[in-house]
Order: structure tokens, then sequence, then C-alpha cells
């Protein structure tokens, strides 16, 4: 029997198992999505019921900090130089939840961001036991196929961290009794990052009207509460010098490529809803509406900071359609309100004098509820 490589080792102490495990029981939380069509991924039942819990920020910098820790082991086992961790996920799956056999990332069946990740990441907050005891749950195995059909469960033990290839086939069978807790994490490669992002991310140095511009941007969008950090980049990005992280954005000014480009971004974390904002992370793939409303966004922003609308809607933005959509605009031509109006943000010139307020690109708020 083949299966593929993984590593444990212990992640939390007995002492701070039993702390997590009592906070994460008292949490109620979402449904877990999975990704590929929407920026915050959809909830697929068919695919994955489990629920995503949100404990305290205090929790979740321990956790993050703990990861850290540990990179440098899950670095040796793989023999491969990792970057940060992904914003870790804490899980909950109730009796009848499940996760179907996948795949993390590191194969050509994955086309969006997650195709970077390298290394998945498991640790078992509570314990699978066939005996009723409180606390643990029976069923909800991690499975971990080697060559079709081999597979082996991984013994689930209170604290216990199980690191895997991401290209791994895995799945978690139905719970049958009891609450499993777990957190989720990915971890993509650091050479991948440097030498996919790198050349396309410092093709041109920032003009001196750029570097004026960009505080004036960051201002903007930390003025309507979205969180912006400057700092270095450590994954693939969809955006040269952009990354989504946890409801708020951090650049890195020498990747950019222009700065209103920090406008689209925001533009998805702004028309999130409220209560799932600060999960966003990472490459944001949105269905058709969600572009559109985000396009539409970002012309009202920029229209407010008074930016060049070249630097704006310029080539190498939406697919390359960037001068396709400045035209329209432009002749106002604009697309993606209706969306913003259904959302309560704007309204369009034909309703705006009924209500004696400014037609968009005027904003009536920024933020979705």
């Amino acid at each position: 029997m083949t299966i593929s490589q993984s590593l444990s080792l212990t992640f939390f102490d007995d002492a701070n198992s039993e702390r997590l495990l009592r906070e994460l029981q008292q949490l109620s939380g979402d449904a877990a999505v999975v990704y590929g069509t929407s920026p915050l991924g959809v909830v697929s039942a068919n695919v994955r019921k489990a629920t995503q819990l949100q404990p305290s920020p205090a929790t979740r910098e321990l956790v993050r900090r703990r990861l850290c820790e540990v990179r440098d082991d899950i670095e040796q086992s793989f023999s491969l130089r990792l970057g940060d961790p992904e914003e870790p996920q804490f899980l909950r799956y109730d009796v009848g939840d499940y996760f179907v056999a996948h795949q993390d990332g590191n194969t050509p069946l994955i086309r969006d961001a997650s195709h970077s990740r390298r290394v998945s990441v498991v640790v078992f907050v509570n314990a699978q036991s066939d005996d009723a005891h409180d606390d643990t749950y029976s069923g909800g195995s991690l499975l971990l196929y080697g060559t079709f059909p081999d597979r082996s469960a991984v013994e689930a033990i209170p604290g216990l961290l199980v690191a895997f290839r991401s290209e791994t086939t895995h799945e978690v069978t139905p719970l049958t009794r009891g609450r499993r807790f777990t957190i989720v994490t990915w971890f993509s490669s650091r050479e991948e990052v440097a030498a996919e992002d790198a050349p396309s991310q410092a093709a041109r140095p920032l003009s001196p009207r750029d570097l004026a511009t960009l505080p004036r941007i960051i201002d903007f969008i930390r003025s309507i509460g979205i969180e912006v950090e400057e700092g270095l980049m450590h994954r693939r990005t969809l955006v040269p010098g952009v990354d989504v992280q946890r409801g708020g954005l951090l650049v890195e000014a020498s990747r950019l490529s222009m700065p209103a480009d920090l406008l689209h971004e925001a533009a998805h974390i702004a028309l999130t809803p409220s209560s799932r904002r600060h999960l966003v992370d990472g490459t944001m793939d949105g269905t058709p509406a969600e572009e559109l409303s985000a396009i539409a966004w970002t012309w009202a922003a920029a229209t407010v900071l008074e930016l060049d609308p070249e630097d704006v809607f310029h080539q190498d933005v939406i697919s390359g359609n960037g001068p396709t959509l400045l035209e329209n605009f432009r002749a106002r031509r604009f697309v993606g309100v209706p969306m913003l109006q259904h959302l309560g943000l704007t309204i369009d010139e034909r309703h705006a004098s009924e209500r004696g307020v400014a037609p968009y690109p005027h904003m009536l708020r920024w933020l979705r509820d």
C-alpha cells in the first residue's frame, strides 16, 4: 500500500488543547464554503458540510504564531521552503457533516490561487473514539489517499498536527456522533512566490506622480473602514503588489503596477457582506455580477480621488479589458451600477432626482451591510 507522505507533530499540549476546545464549543458559526467561483467561496453541501467558527483574536494569533514556529519542521519534512500560512480556519463538524474526497492545491485540476499551495495542515482539537465519551466524536475520519484505492485514516489526537502535500487526495468521512473540532490551513512555496511574482511585479518603478498618489489612495481605503498595511508579500497574488488578508490589504509598493490597482481589490472587500468580510483572504475570483459591481465601485472611488482614468482602467487590469471599460465609462455607459443600487450604495440617474440625491458615480456609502 502506497500512501502519500505526511508529517505528525505535537502542536498544542493538553492544557492548550483543552482551553481551545472549551472556547470553540461555545461558538456558533457560518457554513464552511468551497472555493473557485466566488471571492468568499460558496456553500455547497453536496461537497462540504461543516461550520466555520470565529474564535477570539488572541486565539487566532496564538495559532498563527504556533504555525510559524513549526514551519521549519514542515519545511524539513517536505524539502520545501514555505511562505507564511494562510489564515487558519476553525471548523466544527456535526453529525452528518463531511468533506468529499478532494485536493487542496498544486494540481492542474485547480485553477484559482490555491494552485500554489504546497502543504496542507490539519490540527485536531478533540479526540475520535468509538466509545461515547464526553468531548469525543465517532466517524469524521481524515482519510489520506495514495494509489487508488489505497487510503489511510489519521488517528485524531487532541493537539496533534498532521501535514501532507496539498495535491494529496483526502476526505473527511461523515460524522456519526458528537462534534469534531479542527483547525486547517495551507502553506505555499516561498520559491514559487519569488519566481512567479518578482519578474512581473517589479516590471517598472513607480513614477514620482505614482508615489504621490499612493498615500492618498491608502488613506481613502482606510477612511471607509478597510485596513491597509504596507510590507513584504510572501505569496502569489493576482494583482501585482496587493494581497488580500483577513478582510484587509497588504501592499508592497515596489511590486505595484499602478497605485490605482488597490481600488479594485478594495472594491471586492467592500462589497462582501459585513458578517463575512473578515474571512476574505487571497485571490478573489468573483462571479460576473460581483466583478461588474466591483468595477463600478472602483470608478466611483477614482472619481472621488480625482485620479487619471487611464491609471485606473489600464491595459493590465480586468483581463486586458481596461481600455474598453475606460471608453464605456467615459461615455457614461456604466456597468455594474444596478448591483450597487440594489445594495443601497448608490442611485442611478433615473432614480436620483426622485430621491433628491446626486446620481452615480456619487456613492451614498462605500461598504455593504
